[in-house]
């Protein structure tokens, strides 16, 4: 649509390929949208935010799925337990 950002028409893109359901229903889990960039997390985060799908689609880095998967994500309250 015009006057649409480019981050805001990515997440209508991707949700569209993501939820192809024209009825309108909320999936019962969120559909992850992966970026490999910090600034594209923020950018996309907030583009989710303005068109009002923060129900639908997560904005992650991947690097974060990463951490995840071998187990190295920690709170950050064991983060600084474990500096001091």
């Amino acid at each position: 649509p015009e006057g649409e950002r480019p981050a805001e028409n990515r997440i209508r893109e991707a949700l569209s390929t993501l939820l192809p359901s024209a009825n309108g229903s909320v999936p019962s889990e969120k559909v992850l949208f992966i970026v490999a960039c910090p600034k594209d997390v923020i950018m996309y985060t907030d583009a989710v935010k303005t068109t009002g799908n923060e129900d639908k689609i997560e904005v992650r880095d991947i690097i974060e799925l990463v951490e995840e998967a071998i187990g190295l994500t920690e709170t950050n309250a064991e983060h600084a337990e474990a500096l001091a």
